[in-house]
């Protein structure tokens, strides 16, 4: 080995011990603000954990949702907008959340209470989510004119909810009709991101229950 070879390997081990130096350093300085962010994490998922064996957050969803179903009553029977089928179908699955926030109310302490609560929570909230794209997709497409839905929701026949209580499942607009908006957002585009926020938040305190409770 000559002394050009020599040098060079000398000169790339000293950058390679200076770089490994740096590096230890750059984890020396981040190690405990990471250490304090996991900390922070766990307890907070300990706080999440803990809300979903009281009554009043379970609450709080219910009424969040049977407000949101109130309102869209307002809309068709007080100010006269007609919902469509995608609209019910929106409306089942916020009925849904509702009623997920009602079963843990009986005792939230129970595990089989609040996992059926989190069932429905989480499938209204992703169904919702899903029929909500869809119709937001049909309304802003470039023949939304011509584009139609079912005249009537296809629920199942041993349960024809729109035939039973047609003021609150009953279908007569058309899909692709923007009748109502709030600050340029269409109703589906606000639904996306209420079931959105339904979904996320639903998923969260799952996980965090799992994380916190999973040796209970």
């Amino acid at each position: 080995m000559n002394s050009d070879d020599f040098n060079s390997v000398s000169n790339g081990r000293t950058s390679f011990v200076a770089l490994h130096k740096r590096s230890l350093l750059s984890a020396a300085l981040i190690a405990p603000y990471l250490g304090r962010f996991i900390t922070k994490s766990l307890i907070n998922m300990t706080q999440l954990a803990r809300l979903s064996r009281l009554r009043w957050p379970w609450l709080i969803l219910s009424i969040s949702a049977f407000g949101l179903v109130g309102f869209a009553l307002y809309l068709q029977h007080g100010l006269g907008l007609e919902p469509c089928v995608k609209c019910i179908y929106q409306r089942v699955a916020v009925l849904t959340i509702g009623v997920a926030g009602l079963i843990p109310l009986i005792n939230p302490e129970r595990p089989v209470l609040r996992s059926a609560g989190y069932l429905l929570w989480l499938i209204g909230a992703g169904w919702g989510l899903i029929i909500a794209h869809e119709h937001y997709s049909l309304q802003y497409s470039a023949n939304a004119f011509f584009m139609v839905c079912d005249t009537f929701p296809n629920f199942p026949s041993y349960l024809p909810l729109h035939e039973w209580l047609p003021g609150l499942f009953g279908a007569p607009g058309l899909c692709g009709d923007i009748d109502w908006q709030f600050l340029g957002w269409s109703m589906p585009a606000w639904m996306r991101v209420i079931f959105s926020l339904y979904l996320v938040i639903g998923l969260v305190v799952l996980v965090s229950s799992l994380w916190v409770y999973r040796r209970v």
